[in-house]
């Protein structure tokens, strides 16, 4: 519901104050943990499964820290709409070297995922091994 509306309260001091977002529209979090050794390569990892008929995922940000470990680490990494395969990206980012490289971006109105489908990740690794740590916030709406 793209229309939600918020009661603003100004007080005698002057100060404003938005009332709080419904519950059910809060959003969820995922953590994504791909830091050991041997995590990675992984195709299509699950991050949130299909929500059912008549209702999709909706992304609304995400934090994504990616390291290799020695210098000549390379690799990438994918949050898709549903096998990656299907090149339905939401979200790309490369690993190059063991300098730590973050991806923090927001969506105000959210990345639609199709109805009933599974939000994945995909690591990939051409040298050394590629860590990956971070945080991905959604919701799951009705269609």
């Amino acid at each position: 519901d793209a229309n939600v509306t918020f009661p603003v309260t100004q007080t005698v001091d002057g100060s404003i104050s938005v009332d709080n977002l419904p519950s059910d529209k809060n959003l969820s979090t995922v953590t994504l943990d791909y830091a050991t050794n041997g995590a990675n390569p992984v195709t299509n990892d699950t991050l949130i499964a299909a929500p059912g008929a008549g209702s999709k995922v909706v992304i609304y940000g995400y934090q994504v820290v990616a390291q290799g470990t020695g210098a000549g680490s390379s690799g990438s990494w994918v949050i898709s709409n549903g096998n990656a395969a299907n090149s339905d990206y939401k979200g790309y980012g490369v690993v190059l070297g063991n300098v730590p490289t973050s991806t923090c971006i927001s969506f105000t109105h959210g990345v639609d995922l199709s109805e009933n489908t599974a939000c994945n990740m995909t690591i990939t690794e051409t040298s050394t091994q590629v860590y990956l740590t971070g945080v991905l916030y959604y919701r799951v709406e009705s269609i």
